[in-house]
Parts: structure tokens; C-alpha cells; sequence
């Protein structure tokens, strides 16, 4: 078996607002407008990265610490925090010396764990 392509499903008790903010925090596609109660909607990566990533409604609350997480890779971390946060995230920790990496831990607009790494 060959792995063609990877995509990630987060779940989520808002698909719309989370379609809304990964949409504009990744530059990825929404190749169908969002459909109200839709069970899954699907962004594409426009090249290279993630190839999409899926939003899947469910009705339980996140609770504790995600199990999984994105990492998002950036030439310059304060300007991409400043970006990410006029989007509604909101920085979770900082860490400025990770072996030659310097990392914000950011929360999406539904409390979800994601990772801005530069280095």
C-alpha cells in the first residue's frame, strides 16, 4: 500500500465558525458553501500541506486537552499570531527555545488546540 494523501477531521460543536476561522487560517478552499446541520463540511488545500481538512459535527463539548493537534510550520511567529488572533484564536502558551524552534500553543474559536511553530 502507498499513502496518496493525508487529511485531518476535527470535531466540532460549530462546524460553521470553525469552517469560517481554519478557512482563513490555512488559505484553504471551500469548494461548497457550508449547508446549516450539515454533518461534515470539507476544506481543500489550494497546494502543498495538509490536503484537507474535515470539520464533523458533534453534539458532546470538547473536554479536556486535545489528543491530537495540528502544527502549523511559519517563516515569522508574531505576525502569524497577530493574523491568527483578528481571526478569533487566542495564544494558549508560549515557548521561545524548543531546540531551535520557537512555538505559540493557540486556541481555535471553539477552545481547540493548534501549534504555530517557527524555526
Amino acid at each position: 500500500m502507498t499513502v496518496k494523501t493525508i487529511g485531518v477531521t476535527l470535531d466540532c460543536v460549530d462546524v460553521k465558525t470553525a469552517a469560517a476561522f481554519w478557512k482563513d487560517a490555512l488559505g484553504y478552499d471551500e469548494p461548497a458553501p457550508y449547508i446549516e446541520g450539515a454533518q461534515f463540511h470539507g476544506l481543500l488545500s489550494p497546494g502543498g500541506g495538509l490536503h484537507h481538512l474535515t470539520l464533523q459535527l458533534v453534539t458532546e463539548p470538547k473536554a479536556g486537552k486535545n489528543r491530537a493537534h495540528l502544527d502549523v510550520f511559519t517563516d515569522d511567529l508574531d505576525a502569524e499570531i497577530t493574523r491568527l488572533v483578528s481571526l478569533g484564536a487566542s495564544v494558549s502558551a508560549r515557548h521561545d527555545d524548543e531546540g531551535g524552534y520557537r512555538t505559540a500553543v493557540m486556541l481555535d474559536p471553539l477552545g481547540n488546540e493548534f501549534c504555530i511553530v517557527q524555526g
